[in-house]
């Protein structure tokens, strides 16, 4: 790859308590193809284990390690965005402890993804790819199928809105460094759906395209989203929608008064209002926000 110093990637890793994993993850790092790969930046959220010791054994083998150690547990969002504050490349990539590269050319073929659209565009892109899913012990592991309908490509905000598969982009995706700091990185107030909510944010920026290759191996956990009450997940989802909509809701508010500004004397503009209102709540119940909103207006 040519200008390479152009397209230079930290890999973030936040770690609590993982220190019989981390190991595995910073080695599949270091076996990847892409030579790129500036500095590798862990940050430890107060582990309680021996994490900081098994680091600290890591950085005697690999000098490009930087570890940052927080000094209270403030949960994986704000780590994240701690090891965003400290990357000093272009690009950035985030991995958890206990996941690690299953394919050796995951980040290479990720880069020339952004590479291609940087020169033929002009403008940064968003490239992710697939995911194995594997048991803790690694005795099996679960590939889902490389079905490019099953994976969202280019303007993906509206797909996202609707929550059409969303869980297919995972949140171990290269992207421009100054783009995620640009939508204000994770919400660290939120414990679910960050991911989510993040990839909103950021399909406002960017467009998003698939290697559609296997990437990163994910161990399955009890502690995972699948797992929590559904009652709070919906609850955090209708949250993050109605936040996210707000740039419809106001664009439609608009509207509306724009119609309600001439009606006051023929019957024809009155109708045009009703008819607009209608619209717009047939537009917010299709996004499965309506009642949410309503909600909000209430409280």
């Amino acid at each position: 790859m040519k200008n390479l110093s152009e397209f230079l990637l930290t890999v973030v890793i936040p770690n609590y308590n993982n220190a019989k994993y981390i190991k595995e993850c910073i080695y599949s790092i270091f076996e990847q193809s892409y030579s790129g790969i500036a500095q590798v930046i862990i940050v430890d959220d107060c582990s309680t284990d021996n994490s900081i010791q098994v680091i600290e054994e890591l950085m005697k083998e690999y000098p490009t390690i930087r570890l940052v150690a927080l000094s209270e547990n403030a949960g994986v969002s704000n780590a994240r965005n701690m090891g965003l504050n400290c990357v000093q490349t272009k690009y950035v990539t985030f991995i958890d402890a206990d996941d690690f590269y299953f394919n050796k050319d995951k980040l290479k073929n990720e880069m020339e993804l952004i590479v291609k659209y940087k020169k033929q565009f002009g403008k940064d892109v968003l490239s992710y790819s697939s995911v194995v899913t594997a048991q803790n012990d690694l005795s099996q592991f679960f590939y889902p199928p490389l079905n490019k309908r099953a994976y969202l490509q280019g303007n993906v905000r509206i797909n996202l809105l609707k929550g059409r598969n969303f869980k297919t982009i995972m949140r171990d995706y290269c992207i421009s460094t100054q783009v995620l700091r640009n939508v204000g990185g994770y919400n660290f107030e939120r414990n679910l759906y960050e991911d989510w909510e993040l990839l909103l944010k950021l399909s406002r920026q960017v467009n998003f395209y698939c290697t559609f290759e296997y990437g990163t191996a994910y161990r399955s956990s009890i502690n995972g989203l699948s797992k929590r009450p559904i009652y709070l997940l919906k609850e955090k989802k209708n949250e993050i929608f109605y936040d996210q909509i707000q740039d419809i809701s106001n664009w439609v508010k608009y509207e509306i008064y724009t119609v309600k500004i001439v009606i006051d004397t023929k019957a024809s503009f009155k109708r045009k209002y009703y008819q607009m209102r209608r619209k717009t709540k047939s537009i917010l119940i299709m996004f499965g926000i309506y009642d949410s909103i309503q909600k909000k207006r209430k409280t």
